[in-house]
């Protein structure tokens, strides 16, 4: 659980994001690796086109990426991640920037030990699943997978985030972590950030938040039915009971199957081996899964509604803030003043890097 403190920065570091990543960083690079059957991309003006093996998006913001049935794409980012884009997945690269720095050698984005500079990365999930592998980043850096329901902060990690349309109105997130470090935030719950360990499970349901043929119709040709590996089918006509407005938040263990199955993923990318092999071995000491039927056991983490608060207890209304340059005290101000000091710790980190760096796994 979180204080309120780490609630409201985590909310401002998410709104400055675009302000940061536009002002002092440059476009990321994005490869296209393995590809298994049908993959497409679409562009800003939601223009189709197949996808194709060895294919470099510069910029690649604002493009999606398009899965069919039994068809997954892998794409490398130049910050040294593997992203693998599950079955029948729709997904939207939001943002990828990247400090420019000499290491960064198109074709050996997968050979980094590390990010060769600091990097900010938003994906987010609108159909299916992902699988994630993350170097090491630096301190400076941020890795955000979002969904509807909620998002996935990583950091150097073999992580899964999926999302689900259900059909009876609600909607599934699922936050899977292997290896490293994933912290999970459901928007709507009274509660979070939650810590997902290594070889946990973070599975939240609750009320759709938007429209689902409205969500599975925003882009141009989309493909997809409102379906996902998982099994949603995105029916909008269920006459099931209306959803709780309390999300159902369980954590539990990564079953076997579900780990041997994610290195079998990994195994058919560019992901060293070693980090397969691991986790196989992981694999053969985590429970098996649950008999036919039946659930594997879960801490159930509670989320109550809000309740009223106390006139004395309200927060005053946030002033509006002018959108004029004038007078030093406008939004854009504001936004050249951080960006400038993002700008200059993040040369210092390039040309100066800290002696004894925040460890990530």
């Amino acid at each position: 659980m979180s204080s309120l403190r780490q609630r409201v920065s985590l909310i401002l570091g998410l709104l400055l994001l675009p302000v940061l990543s536009s002002a002092a960083l440059q476009d990321g690079k994005v490869l296209v690796g393995n590809l298994t059957g049908k993959a497409s991309s679409i562009d800003a003006k939601k223009v189709r086109k197949p996808l194709v093996s060895g294919f470099l998006f510069s910029p690649a913001e604002g493009y999606h990426i398009e899965t069919a049935a039994a068809s997954t794409a892998e794409l490398i980012l130049s910050n040294g991640s593997t992203l693998i884009v599950s079955p029948d997945s729709l997904i939207e690269v939001k943002t990828f920037r990247q400090v420019a720095s000499p290491a960064i050698a198109e074709g050996s984005y997968q050979k980094f030990e590390k990010e060769p500079s600091p990097s900010v990365t938003e994906i987010e999930v609108k159909r299916g699943k992902v699988v994630g592998e993350v170097r090491k980043l630096s301190p400076l850096s941020s890795y955000v997978i979002k969904t509807p329901v909620g998002m996935a902060r990583i950091r150097g990690t073999v992580f899964t985030v999926g999302f689900t349309r259900n059909a009876n109105g609600t909607v599934s997130m699922s936050i899977a972590c292997a290896r490293g470090s994933v912290e999970g935030l459901v928007y709507d719950a009274n509660t979070g950030p939650i810590t997902v360990a290594p070889g946990k499970q973070l599975d939240v349901t609750t009320k759709d938040p938007g429209d689902s043929a409205a969500a599975n119709t925003a882009v141009v040709g989309s493909t997809g039915g409102g379906g996902t590996a998982a099994g949603g089918s995105g029916s909008s006509g269920s006459t099931a009971p209306a959803p709780s407005p309390v999300a159902v938040i369980e954590l539990g263990d990564m079953n076997s199957a579900q780990l041997l199955e994610l290195a079998s993923v990994l195994q058919a990318s560019g992901v060293p081996a070693n980090i397969v092999e691991a986790i196989r071995d992981q694999a053969s000491l985590a429970p098996p899964p649950p008999p036919p039927g039946e659930k594997a056991p879960v801490t159930v983490i509670e989320d109550t509604p809000p309740k009223p608060s106390l006139a004395s207890n309200v927060l005053p209304p946030t002033p509006a803030m002018s959108t004029s340059s004038g007078g030093g005290g406008g939004t854009a101000a504001i936004a050249d003043r951080i960006a400038q000091t993002l700008q200059r710790l993040v040369e210092q980190e390039v040309v100066d890097p800290p002696v004894n760096p925040t460890p990530t796994m």
